[in-house]
């Protein structure tokens, strides 16, 4: 009995344990995330991963396994849930939902840095999607003030993964890197090559990796085969509707692996 205590013991620290970092109060949701732990005893760098418009997903699982094998602290934030969202690309509610997730964003850096097992000079955004957008808008030089007005040491670095670059900063404040599948119908590859040329201030020009043949989603392992979401609100679309997504097991691998370079590179 000791033996399969233990064994279950260790199967969940390695799947990780959903916190309430700071419970609802005043007006202000809950900040809950998955957090999973590396060997050791740190500091160490950390990667918060931001999930796309349809909340928290499966593809965050093979990010986080690879990112703390490696000595990250993941963090994996659900940022609709405390709010009663169940998705925003059927309501189109992407601006909207930015700018509460750049307040919960905020308030998560600010207790990660309240942490002993946090370095806070290594603190990295890895979004999706929505979540893409979500990671270069905390590096948008515009809020830099609240950075220093909170006592906030600024994240290392963003990468956005298939995210919509309609809103990259022209003013950064850190290195950015964007993935981008050459397929994708949804947020497609040349608003990221027009927005990297509107680019005027950042401490290094934003990198674009663009992958042959993937689409939007390539890294979400229920995606199989050419899926349609014909409710998706997209902008991109004839219609204002529709679009889709695919698993690719080889674009998730090079995405992973230009991210994992890109972290290591800052760390």
């Amino acid at each position: 009995m000791r033996l399969v205590a233990l064994l279950a013991l260790l199967l969940a620290s390695c799947a990780g344990q959903l916190e309430t970092m700071r419970p609802a109060t005043g007006g202000q949701p809950a900040i809950r995330a998955t957090v999973e732990r590396p060997e050791g005893t740190g500091p160490f760098p950390v990667a918060i991963l931001l999930h796309g418009s349809g909340g928290p997903q499966e593809n965050t699982k093979t990010w986080s396994s690879m990112l703390r094998g490696r000595g990250y602290l993941v963090i994996t934030p659900d940022q609709f849930g405390p709010r009663g969202i169940r998705d925003i690309y059927t309501t189109g509610r992407y601006n909207q939902s930015l700018f509460e997730r750049i307040e919960d964003t905020f308030a998560l850096l600010s207790l990660l840095g309240q942490r002993s097992d946090v370095r806070s000079d290594a603190i990295f955004l890895i979004g999706f999607s929505h979540g893409g957008r979500l990671a270069a808008a905390m590096l948008d030089e515009a809020i830099r003030h609240r950075y220093v007005a909170a006592g906030l040491t600024l994240p290392a670095g963003a990468v956005g993964v298939y995210s919509d670059c309609n809103n990259l900063p022209s003013h950064l404040t850190g290195p950015v890197l964007l993935i981008h599948g050459e397929a994708d119908d949804w947020t497609p590859l040349s608003r990221c090559q027009a927005a990297l040329s509107r680019v005027r201030v950042a401490p290094v020009p934003p990198d674009l990796l663009a992958i042959p043949g993937a689409h939007h989603g390539f890294d979400e392992v229920r995606a199989v085969g050419l899926i349609t979401l014909r409710d998706a609100v997209n902008s991109a679309s004839p219609t204002g509707r529709g679009a889709t997504i695919s698993y690719s097991p080889a674009a998730t691998r090079q995405a992973q692996q230009a991210t994992l370079a890109f972290v290591e590179a800052l760390r």
